[in-house]
C-alpha cells in the first residue's frame, strides 16, 4: 500500500482512539452512534472506490502489456508470465483493500459497542462492510478474468 494509504489508516486509527477516549471521559456527551457508523461507512466506501480503481488500472496495464508482447511476436510463455503477473497484482490489490475495510470495520465496531449502539445498527454496519468487501472481490474477479481472456486471445 502507498504512504497515503498508511497515513489514512493512521488517521482513522487515531480518530477511533480519540472516540474511544472521549466516550470514557465524556459519556454524557458521547457522539451519536449513527454518525460514527456513517463516518466509518464513508471511509470504507472510499477504500472500496480507490481499490476498485486501482484494480481497473492494473487490469488495463496488464492487458496493454499482453497486447504489446503479442504484437512484438513474443513467445507464449512470456505472454502467460505477463498475464500471471497482472493477475497477481490485481489479487494483491484486492486483498489489501479487503483487509483495510476489515480493519476499519473492527475498529468502528469496538467504538459502536463502547457507545452502546443498538445491535441492529451494528448489524447494518457489518452488512455494509461485507457488501463493500464483496464489491472489491467482484472487481478482482472481473479484472483477473479479463487478463486471462487477453492471454487466451494472444496465444490461441
Amino acid at each position: 500500500m502507498t504512504g497515503t494509504t498508511t497515513r489514512n489508516l493512521t488517521i482513522v486509527s487515531w480518530l477511533v482512539a480519540c472516540l474511544v477516549s472521549a466516550t470514557t471521559v465524556f459519556a454524557q456527551n458521547a457522539p451519536d452512534p449513527a454518525d460514527v457508523a456513517a463516518r466509518c461507512v464513508a471511509q470504507m466506501e472510499q477504500t472500496r472506490d480507490r481499490t476498485v480503481g486501482a484494480i481497473g488500472d492494473t487490469t488495463g496495464s496488464a492487458i496493454d502489456r499482453i497486447a504489446r508482447l503479442d504484437a512484438a511476436g513474443a513467445e507464449d510463455r512470456q505472454i502467460v508470465r505477463a498475464g500471471q503477473a497482472g493477475i497477481d497484482r490485481v489479487q494483491r490489490t484486492g486483498r489489501a483493500g479487503i483487509s483495510r475495510i476489515s480493519r476499519i470495520e473492527r475498529s468502528c465496531v469496538r467504538v459502536l459497542i463502547r457507545l452502546e449502539a443498538e445491535r441492529e445498527l451494528i448489524q447494518r454496519f457489518r452488512g455494509a462492510a461485507s457488501s463493500l468487501r464483496e464489491d472489491i472481490g467482484n472487481a478482482a474477479q472481473r479484472g483477473s478474468g479479463a487478463i486471462r481472456q487477453a492471454v487466451a486471445d494472444a496465444i490461441g
